[in-house]
């Protein structure tokens, strides 16, 4: 978790207009909204890491890894009015449904993101902005086969073209898959879409996502490793998708 820059979703960025009173003909001051697109990576207020990717199609995507309840996946949808950056989603532990969440922060652009989330999980959060979102994603970053084995074993191919390819195994049986990868066009992360084949358990089987892909590179002593989420049009859950470099890039 901590060797992969994980991030979540997007505040879309706007001009708000004030609206100028009074008979003198004079106009109020525009209200320009901070970005909150990014890369943001920190700890709760209990010390626990937590990192958020807001996209600039106004997706917000998160990690938060808790002490007393193991990793959730955050899906949601935000936005800015001047310094405030506000959210609404799920946030989802394991393969639970999902749980309703708020979240309400200042951001300073490029630099902080600082408030608290309610609902489904209460805790408050800082974050720093990371910086290599500013890069540009490409497909040689991420082609090649990523696997991870734990209870259960992911294996995902990603072409040169950006065709993914890929399966789960555990003791319940086999989930394939396949869909596409395709890099951002000026940002350092992948949007990506997954379609489940009939063979895997509900609610799957047959269900087509959307989401993004990340690439942590190789560093001394570690594999280049690769994180991605999607969801289903209606939010119902969060697939997660991981692994290590076995072969290519």
């Amino acid at each position: 978790m901590n060797k992969i820059r994980t991030a979540a979703a997007a505040a879309l960025l706007g001009l708000l207009a004030a609206c100028g009173g009074g008979g003198d003909g004079g106009g109020g001051t525009p209200v320009v909204n901070a970005n909150a697109e990014g890369f943001w990576d920190g700890v709760t207020g209990e010390g626990d890491p937590l990192a958020l990717l807001v996209t600039d199609d106004g997706k917000l995507w998160g990690f938060h890894l808790a002490r007393s309840s193991g990793l959730a996946m955050i899906l949601g949808t935000g936005s800015t009015q001047a310094q405030n950056y506000t959210a609404n989603g799920k946030i989802f532990v394991s393969t639970s449904a999902g749980n309703a969440f708020s979240l309400n922060s200042t951001v300073q652009e490029k630099k902080t993101l600082q408030g608290n989330m309610s609902g489904g999980a209460a805790f408050s959060f800082k974050l720093d902005y990371d910086s290599s979102y500013e890069e540009k994603a490409s497909l040689d970053d991420i082609k090649g086969t990523w696997v991870v084995e734990s209870s259960s074993t992911f294996t995902t191919t990603i072409s040169e073209t950006g065709a993914l390819t890929g399966y789960v195994a555990a003791s319940g049986g086999r989930c394939d898959f396949s869909g596409s990868v395709t890099p951002h066009a000026s940002k350092n992360y992948f949007r990506t879409t997954i379609t489940f084949a009939g063979n895997c358990a509900r609610p799957y089987a047959g269900t087509s996502t959307s989401g993004f892909a990340l690439v942590q590179p190789a560093e001394a002593g570690e594999e280049a490793s690769m994180l991605a989420a999607s969801a289903p049009a209606d939010g119902s859950f969060i697939f997660p998708l991981v692994g290590v470099r076995a072969s290519g890039g």
